[in-house]
Parts: structure tokens; sequence; C-alpha cells
């Protein structure tokens, strides 16, 4: 029995290469979290990678999955970025893959400094992407022709939320940002950032 299990095992790992590129990848995509149109294409995150619905002929097309370049088929929030035209994809285990003329850039990750890689919520202004994590919120800013963003700073119980655990995220055109937890909203304009006391709070004792 032993001998026959240990067959089986170095047949699989010797399956010739070609082989292995003609399997199909099937998710299930069942289950929606987010949706951006896009140029006529509907982007939706689900927990099977991004799927993609065509809206003039109302036919979906392939998804994205990690088999075309995504860090993580579970996309829980999307955002686009008009500043670089990118469409921002946060998951819940491997951060913010950044998806440019149909194919995948340099993702954002807590390698580059997000404060966490499961994300919550993304939003932009201006220049500056703005991610809600379970561990804080992370801003980020464009870089001249810099392959990818640079971090301006990371916000945590430390220097102005009242949670770090970010549950919902929203930003104005006039600049005010909110970021929402269990103990309320934590609010900031983003001229004021850089002043820690200049965090206000929203919550069921003071509102």
């Amino acid at each position: 029995m032993k001998k026959i299990l240990l067959l089986l095992i170095t047949g699989i790992l010797f399956v010739p290469l070609p082989a292995v590129k003609d399997w199909e990848i099937h998710t299930n995509t069942t289950h929606l979290f987010d949706a951006y149109e896009l140029n006529g294409i509907v982007y939706i995150a689900s927990w099977g990678g991004l799927s993609r619905l065509d809206r003039q002929t109302g036919e979906f097309l392939q998804p994205y999955t990690t088999v075309d370049g995504l860090s993580n088929n579970e996309i829980r929030t999307l955002d686009y970025f008009p500043d670089n035209d990118e469409l921002l994809l946060g998951s819940g285990r491997q951060g913010i893959d950044r998806f440019q003329n149909g194919n995948f850039l340099i993702p954002l990750n807590d390698v580059l400094g997000l404060a966490s890689n499961n994300v919550r919520q993304i939003c932009h202004l201006d220049t500056l992407i703005l991610a809600a994590t379970d561990q804080g919120l992370s801003i980020f800013t464009k870089f001249g022709d810099f392959p990818f963003p640079f971090l301006l700073n990371n916000f945590t119980i430390d220097n102005g939320l009242s949670s770090n655990m970010i549950t919902s995220l929203a930003v104005t055109s006039d600049g005010w940002i909110f970021c929402g937890s269990s103990n309320g909203i934590d609010y900031i304009h983003a001229d004021s950032l850089n002043q820690i006391d200049a965090w206000q709070n929203l919550n069921d004792n003071n509102s």
C-alpha cells in the first residue's frame, strides 16, 4: 500500500508542465462584495476573484483569478484611482492589487507599508489612496513615474484613531476623511493629517 501511494505522489510531482498549463481554474463567484463600472465593463469583487460583466452584451466575461495575476481570489472592495488610471482591488488576505490596461501592477501590501493585508475598504482623494484595514488606516500617494505609490503614513490608536479595526471608509470632495468602527466615527480633514490632535470622534456618548 505504501509503495502504491509513493508511486501516485511521484507521478503527480512529475506531471509534464504542458499538461499543467491546460488545467482550467473554476472559482465560486456567487458571493459578491463590491462593484465598479469602468468603460462599459462592470468589475465585481467576489470571493472567487474579479468577475466582469459586459454591459452592452449582458454577458459575464472570464473572471480574473490568481492564475491571471491576482494576489488573492477573495476580493472585498474596489475603487478607481483616476490619477493613474488604475482599478484598485482590496483583498481580505493579500493587500491591494492594482489593475491597469489589462495588467496587474506591483501590489500594495504590508511589505510596502500597508498597515495590514486585511483590507476592508479603499477610497481615493486627489493623488491619495486611502486603505481601511483591520490594523488602521494607510494612506499612499503617487510619486512621479515611480512604479508604485509611496506610503505617507499609517494611522492607528497611537496617532489619532479610536480603533484600529476600521469597518468603513468615506471621503468627501472637499477633503474630509471618515473612518467607521465599533467605537463610532473618526474624522479629519486631509490638510490636517500631520496633526494628531486634529482627529475627532463621534460616538453614542457625545453625539
